[in-house]
C-alpha cells in the first residue's frame, strides 16, 4: 500500500478552486481522463501509481491524508443548527 506524502501546504488558489463546488468537480472530471486504466481485481498497482502521481500534481492529496480537515458537518445560524453548505459533496 502507497502512502502520501505532501511536501507543501495547500495554496490559497487551491483553496479556493476547492471551495467552488463546480470548479472541483471539473478538476475531478479532468482526474478521471487522466487515469489510462479502470482498477479492477488484476491492476490495483498501476491505477494506484497514476492516481497519486496525479492528486500529487493537483496538491490533493492533503485531502486525503487528514493535512486539510473536512468543514464540519453543521453550522449555527441564528441560534439553530443546520447542514453546512461547505460539507456537501
Amino acid at each position: 500500500m502507497s502512502s502520501f506524502m505532501v511536501s507543501k501546504p495547500l495554496s490559497s488558489s487551491s483553496r479556493s478552486i476547492m471551495a467552488n463546488s463546480s470548479s472541483s468537480s471539473t478538476q475531478w472530471n479532468a482526474i478521471v481522463v487522466l487515469v489510462s486504466v479502470k482498477l479492477n481485481r488484476d491492476n490495483y498497482l498501476l491505477w494506484s501509481s497514476q492516481l497519486e502521481s496525479i492528486m500529487k500534481s493537483q496538491e490533493l492529496v492533503q485531502f486525503i491524508d487528514g493535512m486539510f480537515p473536512p468543514p464540519p458537518e453543521t453550522i449555527v445560524k441564528d441560534d439553530k443548527s443546520e447542514a453546512n453548505p461547505d460539507f456537501a459533496v
